[in-house]
């Protein structure tokens, strides 16, 4: 699978703001709010918000 991403440089030691993300559509949007918040607190952004897309899940 590909995932797209975008690198964001941040001079010196500040983070880029970051207010929300969206994420979805998935078959488990707990488990991918889970993992997302902890990997954003690891890495300093705390506070976050974490929504899930109104696009709907198609599996198949």
């Amino acid at each position: 699978m590909l995932v797209p991403y975008i690198v964001i440089r941040a001079s010196g030691q500040s983070r880029a703001p970051i207010e929300e993300v969206i994420v979805g559509p998935t078959s488990d949007f707990g488990l991918s709010r889970s993992s997302l918040q902890n990997f954003l607190e690891r890495h300093g952004h705390h506070g976050v918000k974490i929504t899930c897309s109104d696009i709907p899940f198609r599996s198949g």
